[in-house]
This record gives structure tokens, sequence and C-alpha cells, in this order.
């Protein structure tokens, strides 16, 4: 005998369903749809998200059919179980809101400080390595590296040749790339891996 679905009552539907019958979980869905959507729709706003949570409403329905046991009618657990879905959105939003914002200042205030940490670490080991340099070539040094002159500008203030500025920082660069690991060289010389 072939059921007729459509004039079936949802609790008969429903443990048809519990007994894996795909045709009576997709007339409960029909059946239901619209009703939760106005509903979810007048709460939410949303065209996306009232689909998302009506989706993974019914979603949870089929995959757990076998452990849901109805009290009431199963319009009731429906709509009770679509209310709950809505705060949860609600809860997790905003808590995904605030955990984004959380993650945003801390991402920013810990990249500033940790860069700082590791320029002002980098900086004295830097410094301790070219102390064994000359004061010329520590000054050379210091003009190329953090004020940025070029090798003509340091050559005319120390009244030096380009050639005895290039050969000053060939030996300090060639010294502090065997001395600093790769990783703190590339970071020290150009603030990023």
């Amino acid at each position: 005998m072939q059921t007729n679905y459509a004039e079936t009552d949802d609790l008969t539907l429903f443990n048809q369903m519990k007994d894996d019958d795909h045709h009576a979980f997709s007339t409960l869905y029909d059946r239901y749809k619209r009703q939760l959507y106005k509903h979810a729709y007048q709460k939410m706003g949303n065209t996306e998200e009232v689909e998302d949570v009506i989706q993974d409403l019914f979603s949870s329905i089929w995959f757990n059919r076998k452990s849901i046991y109805i009290h009431t009618l199963f319009s009731t657990y429906l709509f009770t179980s679509l209310r709950n879905r809505i705060i949860d959105h609600y809860v997790k939003s905003q808590n995904q809101e605030k955990y984004e914002k959380l993650l945003d200042h801390y991402a920013h205030s810990l990249n500033d400080t940790d860069y700082r940490i590791r320029e002002k670490l980098y900086n004295e080991q830097v410094k301790g390595l070219i102390a064994h340099f000359s004061e010329k070539s520590q000054e050379i040094f210091h003009m190329r590296i953090f004020e940025e002159l070029d090798n003509g500008e340091i050559a005319a203030k120390l009244n030096i040749s380009e050639k005895t500025v290039r050969n000053n920082m060939w030996m300090i660069m060639s010294y502090l790339r065997s001395k600093l690991t790769i990783s703190a060289f590339i970071l020290f010389f150009f603030g990023t891996i």
C-alpha cells in the first residue's frame, strides 16, 4: 500500500523518517519550511542567515533522527529548535565579532611589541659585533645603516674615498653574516623574514 504523505500526520511522518524514509522527511520539510522561514526572518532579517539556520535545523533533524524523541507536537519541537538556533546564531555572531576584534587588537599590539623587542635585541647584538672594528669603520656602518646615507655621501662627510666606504661596509657585512643567524641578519637589515 502506497502512503499518501501529504495527508499523513506529523507524528506518523516523523516515525517514518526515523525509519530512514526520505519522503516522510521531505514532506515535513515542505510542510514547515515557509512558516519557519517567516518566523526566522522576523527575528533575523537576513535571507542568507535564515536559510542557513533552517538548513542547519533540518540537517540536524535528519542526522539525529534516530535519537530524537518528541514529547509534544512536532511543530512545537520545530519552532523551539528554531528559536534555540536563532539564539545560538546571535551568540556566535556576537562572540565571533568580539573575537575578531580582540584578535586584531592582539595581533597589532603583539606584532608591534615583538618587533620592537627583536629590533632592540638585534641592534644590541650588532653593536656588540661591530665593536671589533675601528671607530672609523663603526662610523661608516652607522651612517650607512642607521642614517641611510649612500656611499658617496659618507665619503664626502668623512673625507675618504667611496672605495674605502665600500671596503669597510663589505668587511663589516661579511663579518655580521658569519656571526648572525640568517633570520637575525634578514630581520635586522630588512625588517622582515
